[in-house]
């Protein structure tokens, strides 16, 4: 235990933030009664649905998933809920984008 506490605090800073956004993900996870997890990958996965290789545009970048149109594209159903139940997460991190949240969730 101490040789893993001495390792835990020798860490950068961004892999013990990435540490905590898991935490606090894992324990929206675990206060459901019905398991969000794939509700979190689905909407991950929506999120980079829009990714083109042809101009390296859409994507995750910038969580537009939040906003119309994108929100209401067929498919997307359920997303909002899902991006309500993350909140949470953006609360207790509010310097965390949100597209950096919703693919960790996922």
């Amino acid at each position: 235990l101490r040789h893993f506490s001495s390792l835990f605090l020798q860490a950068h800073p961004a892999c013990l933030i990435l540490c905590l956004f898991a935490k606090k993900i894992q324990e929206i996870l675990d206060e459901e009664k019905e398991s969000n997890s794939a509700a979190f990958v689905n909407l991950a996965y929506r999120c980079a649905y829009t990714f083109r290789q042809t101009d390296y545009k859409g994507g995750c970048n910038g969580a537009r998933i939040r906003f119309l149109p994108k929100a209401d594209f067929p498919g997307n159903e359920g997303t909002s809920e899902t991006i309500k139940k993350l909140q949470v997460v953006k609360d207790s991190f509010p310097e965390a984008s949100w597209d950096d949240i919703i693919v960790l969730a996922g």
